[in-house]
């Protein structure tokens, strides 16, 4: 119901439903908190979430993953608040979540000597990055990909398709985001990459290789899609 809530833009109704949870001595867990993270994310409810992000470390002892750190990112991000966005992602562990978030965090700030640093501190502490891998299931046969991988069968067939759709979006309307990605690219560069994501792989294929109309679902290693 809290997750519910979230996804339909009542934050506030998820944060009375988790209170009235509390009351009643329900314990809450991290998926729990994932569901309060993101309803507050979604809605803009910076303060609350940090509270809830604090509460599920100090009060509950859970452990923060990948998925908590993306609301909290989302949600101060979105707000402008870089430098909190700094404060919460703490890097002082081998898990490379936390670094890649905050990295993500002084691109959109477009502070570039920042990135640098959090990269070469991720290189002296020998944290890596896992790479993003997004696959679907079609006639019992798993399809894999990874960003700008040419290993499936259908690459070609797959990058051709790729770019049909990108033009007609931007037939429509679509301007693609350049704005997070790596300045030392050209704008040419930049907008293959973002078109290449391993998710954009995977969603192009499935639209090559299943009926119209049968559902689509594209899983991914990183994040809850």
């Amino acid at each position: 119901m809290i997750a519910a809530y979230g996804f339909h833009g009542k934050g506030e109704e998820a944060i009375e439903l988790f209170n009235r949870m509390d009351q009643v001595g329900l314990d809450a867990n991290d998926v729990t908190f994932l569901s309060l993270l993101y309803a507050c994310s979604h809605c803009g409810l910076k303060d609350k979430g940090l509270q809830f992000f604090n509460l599920m470390i100090e009060k509950y002892g859970l452990e923060p993953r990948l998925e908590h750190y993306t609301c909290v990112f989302d949600l101060l991000r979105w707000s402008g608040c870089l430098e909190e966005a700094e404060e919460v992602l703490r890097l002082d562990s081998q898990d490379s979540a936390p670094y890649v978030l905050l990295s993500n965090v002084q691109v959109s700030a477009k502070r570039w000597q920042d990135v640098s640093v959090v990269r070469k501190v991720m290189r002296d502490r020998r944290v890596k990055k896992e790479p993003g891998i997004s696959w679907f299931e079609v006639k019992n046969q798993v399809h894999q990909f990874c960003m700008g991988d040419k290993s499936h069968p259908q690459s070609m067939e797959i990058d051709i398709y790729l770019k049909e759709l990108t033009w007609e979006m931007k037939l429509r309307g679509y301007v693609p985001d350049t704005g997070s990605v790596l300045h030392d690219m050209d704008a040419e560069e930049k907008e293959h990459n973002l078109a290449h994501h391993s998710e954009k792989l995977a969603i192009a294929s499935a639209l090559m290789n299943t009926p119209e109309g049968v559902p689509i679902w594209v899983m991914k290693n990183l994040c809850l899609q």
